[in-house]
């Protein structure tokens, strides 16, 4: 036979530990992850970083306040860049894993965050605060 066989270009492989198995809907945050897979794939870095527009609070909120950022224009440039490239892909898995998984994911996202991240309001260099992305529950 002259057919081709396509494999994947990724093969991924999830399990869910049985002690875990009563809470699954935390595990509905490995649509986050599979966002990472379409975000490499498809290089939305470079459809949706042109997009990005700041705002003078933006950047406050983004950068620690540590005295030599002051005196170094390009390291500031270059950390406010490393963030938004970061952030963005973060944001963007994000929204990936909501379409993927609806509700379930936000509501999964929603209980298991404030669990990561240390407060609603810490941000750091690789994801934005979680306030940004999940308001809390009310």
């Amino acid at each position: 036979s002259n057919t081709k066989v396509r494999f994947p270009k990724q093969l991924i492989a999830i399990g869910f530990p049985g002690l875990e198995s009563a809470q699954i809907l935390t595990h509905c945050v490995i649509a986050h992850e599979l966002g990472h897979c379409l975000y490499m794939q498809h290089k939305l870095n470079k459809k949706l970083l042109p997009l990005v527009r700041l705002s003078k609070p933006m950047v406050k909120r983004m950068l620690p306040p540590i005295p030599y950022y002051m005196d170094d224009i390009s390291r500031i440039t270059n950390e406010i860049n490393l963030i938004i490239e970061n952030w963005v892909k973060e944001l963007t898995c994000d929204a990936i894993g909501y379409r993927l998984f609806g509700p379930a994911f936000l509501f999964a996202a929603i209980d298991l965050f404030p669990i990561v991240q240390p407060s609603f309001d810490y941000a750091g260099h690789t994801h934005p605060t979680t306030r940004v992305t999940y308001p809390p529950a009310s």
